[in-house]
């Protein structure tokens, strides 16, 4: 079962995230698969792309965990952790130095992308 969809940049490609733990790249046109990135343990929840397009964050429910990709390569670059309940969205900022997470432990986290350190925790309650 697909959870989450998205366009990337240039509207060549869909992105699918699933219930199979993984994250699937598609060509539009052709309707093929091009890439498929493994690495959550869980249904990926929530899919953002960066402004440029070169990364993807996908957040991975109860995993607990958000990941960075780099969709040149399909390398995972970056994991994030820190919640304590399932992860429920992602997000990246405009300039793509910064990236958000909802769970359902009644938190927003704030992350830097580059070092995938958590700024601060926001309480939703």
């Amino acid at each position: 079962m697909v959870s989450a969809v998205l366009f990337s940049i240039d509207t060549k490609r869909a992105i699918s995230g699933s219930w199979d733990h993984t994250i699937g790249i598609w060509d539009i046109t052709s309707g093929k698969l091009i890439e498929r990135l493994t690495g959550h343990d869980y249904w990926v929840t929530s899919l953002a792309i960066s402004r440029d397009g070169r990364y993807l964050l996908s957040a991975g429910g109860k995993d607990l965990t958000l990941r960075l990709w780099d969709l040149s390569t399909g390398a995972n670059v970056q994991i994030f952790k820190g919640h304590t309940n399932y992860v429920s969205s992602a997000a990246l900022s405009p300039d793509g130095r910064l990236a958000l997470s909802g769970s359902w432990d009644d938190t927003v986290k704030l992350w830097d992308v580059e070092s995938g350190k958590e700024i601060c925790t926001l309480p939703c309650r």
